[in-house]
């Protein structure tokens, strides 16, 4: 993971971080997509298949991931559990499953805020983030995920939230995530606010999108890489702050490229 950079700028706050995300291809696909999620809580064990998402792989075997409807959380310890391909440190949970040809996925994300205080505990600044990873190789991935960094402001510190989508080509970072592509939150605190993603692969090309809240789809810059036919993609989140941090991930999906969306669930 590459150090945060923060540039401020009055009225707008950009802000460019590279954080890379990397792990092997060592997952199967899920076989239990169409199994009726359970209203109980249910922790999930490492290497264990998370019904509707995928393989659980947790390097470090600290974190904690359950389950209760559709709903999977990954509660994250004090400490580095990060995706950094150019240190070896890919010690990060994350929950995926192989796909073929084309297909788009989608996820809505909600995450403990980063507290005000936070620290990291390594040299890069305190971060944390959730969302969508696309897997080639242990070199060469893309993620889309909700970033939230802490950044120095003319007024003080400040806490901002943004979606990130980095490419990560052979170890080389051909792609940071930044606020450039936009800004959920900016300020002295922030909320735990639901966004959703979006990562669409056709054939070399990936588009990625999000959106807050139920709000209007905001389309990325697509992506064009040399992929193989056959693809890891899921779900993942990291951390590097001094405080336990829990992501959360609902409506989790995957279905053909033009297929349309299966309508929301209503409560």
């Amino acid at each position: 993971m590459k150090p945060c950079t923060s540039i401020l700028q009055i009225p707008s706050l950009i802000i460019a971080c590279g954080c890379a995300a990397l792990l092997p291809l060592h997952v199967v696909q899920a076989q239990a997509n169409d199994t009726a999620p359970s209203d109980q809580e249910t922790e999930i064990k490492a290497s264990a298949t998370v019904p509707g998402f995928g393989v659980l792989k947790d390097p470090s075997g600290e974190c904690r991931v359950t389950t209760k409807g559709d709903k999977l959380s990954i509660a994250i310890p004090p400490g580095v559990h990060v995706f950094d391909a150019e240190s070896g440190v890919m010690n990060a949970p994350r929950i995926l499953q192989e796909k073929q040809g084309d297909f788009t996925a989608e996820v809505t994300v909600s995450e403990e805020p980063l507290p005000p205080e936070a620290a990291s505990n390594n040299d890069r600044g305190p971060f944390e983030g959730a969302g969508l990873l696309l897997m080639v190789s242990p070199e060469t991935y893309i993620r889309l995920e909700r970033a939230q960094v802490r950044a120095q402001h003319d007024d003080g510190l400040v806490l901002a939230s943004y979606p990130s989508w980095e490419l990560r080509l052979e170890s080389k970072p051909l792609r940071y995530g930044s606020s450039r592509d936009g800004v959920f939150e900016v300020g002295k605190t922030i909320s735990d606010m639901p966004v959703s993603f979006r990562i669409t692969r056709r054939g070399n090309t990936v588009s990625g999108a999000y959106r807050a809240k139920d709000g209007e789809w905001h389309e990325l810059d697509p992506l064009v890489v040399q992929l193989p036919e056959k693809v890891s993609i899921g779900v993942a989140a990291s951390s590097n702050v001094v405080t336990p941090t829990t992501a959360s991930f609902t409506r989790f999906s995957i279905r053909p490229a033009d297929a349309a969306p299966a309508p929301a669930k209503t409560e």
